[in-house]
């Protein structure tokens, strides 16, 4: 079964612009086009638990990367645990 497809959008202020004001989804997009201008292969990970981005670089490393803009008690557990 696959994992519904993550939109992310290049221009970061129309991203600002037509989906939402907030500041981690922001976040998630800028580094979305960090790992693709540093030409990594981006995927994403959720079963019980959600990874942000699964990245593989030129040299076939695989590093697991949680984006949060401000982690509370209230959202630790779960910024934290996907990566595991």
């Amino acid at each position: 079964m696959r994992n519904p497809a993550k939109v992310y959008l290049v221009d970061t202020g129309l991203c600002r612009r037509i989906t939402s004001a907030d500041a981690g989804r922001l976040l998630e997009n800028i580094v979305f086009l960090e790992l693709r201008r540093r030409r990594c292969e981006v995927f994403y990970f959720e079963e019980k638990r959600e990874c942000d981005f699964i990245a593989k670089t030129e040299d076939n490393r695989v590093l697991p990367i949680q984006v949060c803009f401000e982690l509370k008690g209230e959202n630790s557990e779960k910024e934290t645990g996907g990566a595991d």
